[in-house]
């Protein structure tokens, strides 16, 4: 969902009957992300993406991990109840890697929170992203 001045990137992990896996890599440090069925190169929203995605850099805050403008949220397929979990904020995501004229557009995107939520005080928290990312 785009906004002003981020956007909110939705992602269905584990969804049934799906061509594309969207899913964690690199001990949930990276997400895959496949584009819609209609985004192209050439969407607004891909230009959007990859700016963002990439302008991290520019923009470093106090606590020495990049500033993103990209909000992951997740919900995972349960094959027993055959319904998606609710969805869950995984914070900011900051541009790896995509795969130019591919369809659907293939994204991997860094976890910039992934500390944060790995070794959260909070063992609801930890135990929430580890559910998602095992």
């Amino acid at each position: 969902q785009e906004f002003h001045n981020a956007i909110f990137l939705w992602i269905n992990l584990g969804s049934k009957d799906n061509p594309v896996v969207n899913d964690f890599m690199d001990d949930a440090r990276q997400v895959s992300w496949f584009g819609g069925s209609r985004m192209h190169d050439e969407s607004p929203v891909i230009h959007k993406l990859l700016k963002m995605g990439q302008q991290h850099d520019e923009k470093e805050v106090g606590d020495d991990k990049p500033h993103s403008d990209i909000i992951l949220w997740c919900r995972r397929y349960q094959t027993d109840t055959k319904k998606f979990t609710p969805y869950v904020c995984f914070g900011r995501l900051t541009y790896h890697s995509h795969v130019p004229q591919s369809h659907p557009l293939k994204f991997i995107w860094n976890l910039v929170d992934y500390d944060g939520l790995k070794n959260h005080s909070d063992k609801a928290v930890r135990e929430r992203f580890a559910a998602f990312t095992t």
